[in-house]
Parts: C-alpha cells; sequence; structure tokens
C-alpha cells in the first residue's frame, strides 16, 4: 500500500501514458478501417488542391481474345505465334501504364498515387476474368489508396506491321513499317464507383526507309517510342480534362492565358475553341445536374508552351473572354 502512495507524484506521467494508448489505439482501428493502410481521401475543404488519382494497370486480355492485335513482320508477313504476341502486348500493357503514370506526374494537374503501391493493393482485390477490375471493387480500392479517381483501361488495338517493296530502276528496296495502338479508359468516381467519363487514346506511327532487301530487320529504336508518346500524351490530356477542363486564366492584348503547361498535350500551332460557361441546368423532374450551358465564344490558336501554362492568340475580334471559361480542342467533340 505504502507503494501507492510514493508512486502519486508520477500520476500525471501515468494519465498521460493511458491517453497516449488511448489515442494510438484509436488511430489503429481508423487505419484498418481505412483498408490497414492508413490512406483516406483527404477532407473537403481540408486545403487540399488537386484531386488525387490512381492508374491501374492496363488490361490487354480483350485485345487478344478478339484478334485485334497483330505484328506482322517480314517479307513473309509472318504474324507472331499467340504465345509470342501475349509477351509483347503484357510487355506494352505495361510500359504504357507506367508511361501514363509518369505523363500525369509531370502535367503537376493531380496528386498521382504512387505505381507500386497501387500494384499492391489491385492485386489484392478480385479481378474480372479479363484482367479488369470488378465495378463493386472500384470504391473499395479507391478507398484504400485514398484516390478521388480510378483510370481503368484496356488496350482495344494494337498492330504492327512491316512490308518491303522494291524501287523500280534499282536493286534497292523501301521498308515499309505502321503502327497503331488504341487503348480505352474509364474515369471513375471512386467515392460512388460511378464511370464520369469514357475516351478512346491513339497512337499511331509510320515510316519508309531504304533496304538492302527484304529481309527481317529489327524496328528502329525510337519506332515505338514515337508511338508511345502520341498514345500517352493523348491519354494523359483526356484524363486530366475529364476532372480539370483547360479553363482561361487571363485576357489580354487579343491572347489568352490557358491553365496547361508541358506535358498536358497542347502543342503550338493547335487551335482551340473557348466556352463561356452559363447557368447550371438541372433535370426538373429528377433534380439530376445535367451539367452547363456553354457558349462559344471564340476559337485561338496556341502560340507558346510554358512549363506552368500556355498562350493562346485569339482569332477575329472579341470583346472579352472572361477567367475561367472553358478551352477545349478543336474537333475534340466535347461540348
Amino acid at each position: 500500500m505504502t507503494r501507492v502512495g510514493a508512486a502519486r507524484p508520477r500520476r500525471p506521467l501515468v494519465v498521460a501514458a493511458v491517453l497516449l494508448g488511448l489515442a494510438l489505439s484509436q488511430a489503429g482501428a481508423s487505419a484498418q478501417e481505412r483498408g490497414g493502410d492508413g490512406a483516406e481521401k483527404p477532407p473537403v475543404g481540408a486545403g487540399a488542391t488537386k484531386a488525387s488519382i490512381a492508374v491501374l494497370d492496363l488490361s490487354f486480355e480483350e485485345v487478344i481474345r478478339s484478334k485485334k492485335a497483330r505484328i506482322v513482320r517480314g517479307p513473309a508477313s509472318a504474324e507472331l505465334g499467340a504465345g509470342e504476341l501475349r509477351k509483347v502486348v503484357e510487355g506494352e500493357a505495361t510500359r504504357l501504364t507506367d508511361e501514363v503514370v509518369a505523363a500525369l506526374v509531370k502535367s503537376r494537374k493531380l496528386e498521382v498515387i504512387e505505381r507500386e503501391r497501387t500494384r499492391k493493393i489491385t492485386n489484392e482485390q478480385i479481378l474480372g476474368e479479363s484482367g479488369e477490375v470488378l465495378p463493386t471493387k472500384a470504391v473499395e480500392i479507391g478507398k484504400r489508396l485514398g484516390a478521388d479517381y480510378l483510370v481503368l483501361g484496356s488496350i482495344a488495338f494494337h498492330e504492327i506491321s512491316e512490308k518491303f517493296d522494291s524501287i523500280p530502276g534499282t536493286n534497292r528496296w523501301r521498308r515499309s513499317l505502321k503502327a497503331q495502338i488504341d487503348v480505352d479508359i474509364r474515369l471513375v468516381d471512386s467515392t460512388t464507383g460511378r464511370v464520369i467519363d469514357r475516351q478512346r487514346g491513339h497512337g499511331a506511327h509510320d515510316s519508309e526507309e531504304p533496304s538492302n532487301g527484304p529481309e527481317a530487320l529489327d524496328l528502329p529504336g525510337d519506332f515505338m517510342d514515337t508511338v508511345h508518346r502520341k498514345l500517352v500524351e493523348d491519354l494523359a490530356r483526356k484524363v486530366i480534362d475529364g476532372i480539370y477542363p483547360m479553363k482561361v486564366l487571363a485576357f489580354t492584348d487579343d491572347v489568352i492565358t490557358i491553365n496547361r503547361g508541358e506535358g498536358t498535350g497542347l502543342v503550338e500551332g493547335q487551335w482551340v475553341e473557348i466556352f463561356m460557361v452559363g447557368e447550371e441546368m438541372v433535370d426538373p423532374d429528377t433534380g439530376e445536374t445535367l451539367g452547363s450551358e456553354e457558349i462559344k465564344l471564340c476559337e485561338a490558336q496556341v502560340i507558346a508552351i510554358l512549363p506552368k501554362y500556355s498562350k493562346a492568340r485569339v482569332s477575329g475580334r472579341v470583346a472579352d473572354v472572361p477567367r475561367g471559361s472553358v478551352v477545349r480542342l478543336k474537333g475534340s467533340g466535347r461540348k
């Protein structure tokens, strides 16, 4: 009993230790509720300025089953066997996934979840027969990753062909190479599991070079790099636009400043259309938000790409282009 009295001077430390233990216990329980790795979405208005996104591995099973993947090489136009083709397309899927992640990081528009962590969490979930994530798992994956959005995609078309033609009047040959890769993506709101946008990315390239004869040759080192670059730029732009449409930051002396810089798919010489955002439209029967009315103001041509923003010169006469007006690539089909 005397020890109890002797211990009284240290009581505040004991209480503090108990409270600390309770706090740690509650924190651990909260982490388990969030999926065991402590990740959760930042609360709205808590200082988070960028949406977070995770890019899941591109699937490729469907393109192989539907025979939309082919590689024709050499003078005999021999296609690769099923096993060889699978290895090629699987490698392309992995490489493209990593390149899309890198492009989104470079854009600085989104907080991108690290690839290895995304793979780890995704591999723990049940996948569909085609290798795609089941829609019912999207919310769980998003919660565990702390991602506001998920990018789910699959290779829809993959073709590389090689052809040799003799050059008339010479003993030389011409080698023609063509390649095309199309990828279908779905942008998913991980809070609801709802698909908020569907897009197809396209990358294609062709080249001709002299050859000594109709013999199988290696692909030039930069050939597929060019196809990938075009495809990844297209995909990254469409993912970003699905969350944050391009907008006008300023308008001065017939030049608009756009909130897109290097690595976001804009290039000098492109034409864009500018729309003023009107009143939000709500379905009177269901109360569902149908988007906002958009009124076209003008067109402009991109004249400079800077690290964090771009410049475009307006065509024709326009009195004003309000800050926040939506910018879309001309001919993109998105209104």
